[in-house]
Order: C-alpha cells, then structure tokens, then sequence
C-alpha cells in the first residue's frame, strides 16, 4: 500500500505545487492498474491509501507553507 499511498501523494503535491504532470499520463495509468486487484478486493483500500497519502502531503507541504497571521481572515 505505501508505493500506491506514494503515486497518490506525487499526485497530489503535484497539483499543490502547480507542477506539470506531463502531456501524458500512460505510466501513471500503467502503475495504476496493477492496483486495481486490491482494490476490487478491498473496497476501502482506495480510501486508505488516500488517507495515507494525504497525510504525507500534508506534511511535507508544512515545510513549505507560510503561516497565516493571527487574527487574519
């Protein structure tokens, strides 16, 4: 589960970073499919790879994040 938790938490970074995923997405959708038998035999194993992914992305966007002053909003 930690490559799968890994491809998604690429993803999202990637998003959050606004970096180009390329003109293509083949291997992703390549790497992808090896999952699918996990995840057919385990509805939430999709659910608990993106939680775990989200996590990772989380914290390693903390080290880039600024903090919002106190009071703002």
């Amino acid at each position: 589960m930690g490559e799968l938790a890994a491809e998604i938490a690429a993803s999202f970074l990637s998003t959050e970073l606004g970096i180009p995923q390329g003109e293509t997405l083949e291997n992703h959708t390549a790497y992808l499919q090896s999952w699918l038998k996990e995840m057919k035999d385990d509805p939430g194993y999709i659910f608990k790879a993106s939680t775990q992914a989200s996590k990772v992305a989380d914290f390693l966007m903390s080290f880039v994040r600024k903090e919002e002053p106190v009071g703002a909003g």
